[in-house]
């Protein structure tokens, strides 16, 4: 008793200060001037509309009455005296210098609930929520009157609102001038200009509003269109949008007449059956897209869609029809086949591997036990791709699971990447089926099991190759159906392919190469190196540059061929090899390295410029060192001079350092390296395609308008198209 004692005191208190203010001050200090004053009669009172007051709470000694709708709304005789009550014991309880509602602590909340409980008939705290969303609405109408009318034509509210006091304004108006509130404020403005078609409906809202509006709908003088709608919630939303002529008939706004047509065609579909809607949807959404879940287009401002729209999944945010269902089952479907196959197929494979250790291949396992599997202590001996046998690398080591070729350990790469340790590069030509769903040594993105590896180059352990016995303490032969060798300073010449466009010369070369797994070739005596250099270029590296994948260092090295080749007359650059000196073998063998660059020095001690592709942690680069002016110049593709600084990043240039000092040229001017600003790739494969055009231009062009120390032909940080 104490408690609501206490509370029916306050309210009193406020209700007595509001009486003593019910008239309006224009300015502050003019109450005893108004008094004085006769009033003047109306034919003489200016025009204009009458200035509003501060809302009074009514005398009441029982709880009024107030009725609520299936969406929460307040509705009925006593709507806009609800609302109004609610506005005035919001201001007097609820500070206005929080920032935003839901930084008003619980309490507070709770103690205006019960405020607006007493004074209206709640039979429990069923509308509690939607009550003080009500609430809510009235306390930021507040505070935006009190910026618009007040602050902003400085006008002093204290006379009229009493429950405000001068520490309370003060801090309100400081927190409305400072900078982070003009922040929030040019936002709020910026999405309000956002707003295409805003309601007209005044406070009562679109469920004060129906009942009117049937009316006018049921007395037949509204657009015809208008009663071909039969979805309530698209009906509101285009009456609330309705403005009235002269004669206070209704008219539909240009803005509005399109989304008329529009749900018109919508309700028509879903007349004749073309159109189902799902759940959470009508032919509003239809029109406009989805609601937002705070609140719904149509119905009102504080009622959320989950409320609002029938159908709407109460468990999740988003709204979930049967054709999603159907997809989601389907997917769900196949995911558990495809578990069950999964199941099926390692249940197989721990069979296999059981009866393998168990049933050993006679002829395998008599080579092995005879000491045939020394034919490892061969591989370091071979120089062309050479055929072997591939031995099972699980369980017992003398299963032979397929065959093909085995290739040199040449640069220690595969696919650009290094080698793992104790593996070489194989190709597989044919498998064991028995053995199809083993796991290759090695998986990558495109092969994980030995049915997948076939034609494909991959790598495999060392102790499980075996070669074949017609190559043991024989020089390896070359596969027969391997081309032979193109030597020369660029690729062999052909005839070339009559071909109508680029598309049908691709898919021509494809079909030549659909039988031809490698390609051999050997650069020519200082083309790259002092002596000859012979690698093999791989189907598989082809396609990929084809298809605009990741490039191969087989790749980069023939296209140093090609320039080398259609560059003869008056090249001042040399080229070096990348299988030389790439970021593994400068960080594993910086001697090799070294001792490669000082040569290549010697050889070339009459070129200019030394173009030098260089792949490091998978990204390839180009160096280019001008010998005579002692400048060079580093050109990547992803440039980052924080990330990558020029003095400790790139191992390349150390060793270019070194080697320079080697070779004997003075220490004292040493090579001045510059981080080039050239082009930048958009995504994370290019690097390879970015080194080859830079090769391209400095060749043909930018080699021979190189004078000056401190120019440079790259100043472009623009993505190649």
């Amino acid at each position: 008793m104490a408690y609501f004692s206490r509370i029916w005191t306050t309210d009193m208190k406020i209700h007595l200060k509001i009486g003593l203010y019910r008239q309006y001050f224009s300015k502050p200090g003019t109450m005893n001037d108004q008094q004085q004053q006769p009033p003047q009669p109306p034919e003489l009172q200016p025009p204009g509309r009458k200035k509003r007051t501060a809302t009074q709470l009514k005398n009441s000694e029982e709880p009024q009455e107030i009725d609520f709708n299936h969406n929460g709304q307040h509705s009925g005789d006593n709507q806009i005296g609800f609302r109004n009550e609610c506005g005035v014991l919001t201001r007097s309880h609820i500070s206005i210098n929080y920032q935003t509602w839901k930084k008003v602590p619980k309490a507070e909340r709770d103690m205006l609930w019960l405020t607006i409980k007493r004074r209206w008939k709640f039979q429990n705290n069923e509308h509690k929520e939607d009550v003080l969303k009500v609430c809510n609405t009235a306390w930021k109408s507040f505070k935006k009157r009190l910026k618009r009318d007040f602050m902003d034509k400085e006008r002093d509210p204290l006379p009229i609102f009493p429950y405000l006091d001068p520490g309370t304004w003060e801090k309100f108006k400081a927190e409305r001038y400072s900078k982070e509130f003009k922040v929030i404020s040019d936002k709020a403005r910026a999405n309000a200009k956002l707003q295409k078609n805003p309601a007209r409906l005044g406070p009562h809202g679109y469920q004060g509003k129906r009942a009117q509006w049937e009316k006018d709908i049921a007395s037949g003088g509204l657009a015809s269109e208008l009663y071909k709608i039969k979805s309530q919630r698209s009906r509101d939303y285009v009456m609330g949008r309705l403005s009235k002529d002269e004669s206070g008939s209704y008219k539909t706004p240009p803005n509005i007449q399109p989304i008329l047509t529009e749900l018109v065609d919508v309700e028509a579909q879903i007349s004749q059956g073309d159109w189902v809607p799902g759940p959470g949807e009508d032919s509003l959404t239809a029109v406009l897209g989805r609601e937002h879940p705070g609140w719904t287009r149509g119905v009102g401002h504080t009622v959320g869609v989950r409320k609002a729209m029938l159908g709407f999944d109460q468990n999740k945010k988003k709204m979930q029809d049967k054709e999603a269902m159907d997809e989601m089952r389907a997917k769900m479907e196949n995911m558990t086949n495809r578990m069950e196959d999964m199941t099926n197929q390692i249940t197989l494979l721990k069979t296999m591997i059981q009866e393998s250790r168990k049933q050993v291949d006679v002829n395998v396992s008599s080579e092995v036990q005879n000491g045939s599997r020394d034919s490892t202590s061969a591989l370091d001996s071979i120089m062309d791709p050479t055929p072997c046998e591939l031995m099972l690398p699980y369980g017992a080591m003398d299963q032979k699971c397929a065959t093909g070729l085995v290739f040199p350990y040449g640069n220690g790469l595969i696919h650009s990447l290094p080698l793992s340790e104790n593996h070489l590069k194989v190709m597989i030509d044919q498998i064991n089926t028995k053995f199809q769903v083993f796991p290759v040594p090695v998986a990558t993105d495109e092969v994980n099991d030995l049915q997948g590896a076939v034609g494909q180059i991959i790598q495999w352990p060392r102790n499980g190759i075996v070669l074949t016995k017609a190559q043991r303490g024989k020089q390896p032969v070359l596969s027969s159906n391997l081309p032979q060798p193109t030597v020369g300073g660029g690729i062999k010449k052909n005839t070339p392919i009559q071909m109508n466009n680029k598309s049908r010369a691709v898919e021509a070369l494809r079909e030549q190469l659909k039988n031809i797994p490698l390609i051999r070739l050997v650069a020519d005596y200082g083309v790259l190196e002092a002596g000859t250099f012979e690698f093999w270029v791989a189907r598989d590296e082809i396609f990929c540059l084809l298809n605009k994948e990741k490039l191969d260092i087989t790749i980069i090295t023939v296209w140093q061929m090609i320039l080398h080749s259609v560059a003869r007359m008056k090249n001042k650059c040399a080229f070096l090899n990348p299988h030389r000196i790439h970021g593994t073998e400068c960080q594993e063998n910086p001697e090799n390295v070294i001792s490669y660059l000082v040569e290549a020095m010697r050889i070339y001690q009459g070129k200019q410029f030394l173009v030098a592709p260089y792949l490091q942690s998978e990204h390839w680069v180009l160096l280019v060192i001008c010998t005579r002016n002692r400048t060079g110049y580093i050109l990547d593709s992803l440039r980052s001079p924080t990330l990558k600084p020029v003095d400790t990043y790139y191992l390349l240039k150390k060793h270019v350092d070194t080697a320079f000092a080697r070779y004997g040229k003075d220490i004292s001017n040493p090579i001045s390296w510059t981080l080039a600003e050239c082009n930048q790739q958009p995504g994370d494969w290019e690097c390879g395609y970015y080194v080859m055009k830079w090769m391209l231009d400095f060749v043909m062009s930018g080699q021979h308008g190189f004078l000056s120390r401190t120019a440079t032909p790259w100043n472009d940080e623009t993505s190649f198209s």
